[in-house]
């Protein structure tokens, strides 16, 4: 597995997963700039037909999830 840059900023990593009888499946990893307002980011593709993005932000304090939303 090899990491490639994509675009500025944007990095890429792709893998082939063999699962023997039930074939193979690629499963492709972005990450770098892709959600420019949060702390970290990574979207992943299982072949070019499923897709997940996640993303992560920071604040100064530690706050509990329970009590963030009121």
């Amino acid at each position: 597995m090899s990491v490639t840059e994509i675009e500025q900023g944007v990095f890429e990593s792709t893998a082939v997963i063999d699962n023997g009888r039930f074939g193979t499946r690629t499963i492709r990893f972005e990450t770098g700039r892709l959600a420019q307002q949060a702390a970290g980011s990574v979207v992943a593709y299982l072949d070019e037909e499923n897709m997940l993005l996640s993303a992560t932000t920071v604040g100064k304090t530690p706050r509990n999830s329970s009590t963030s939303s009121r």
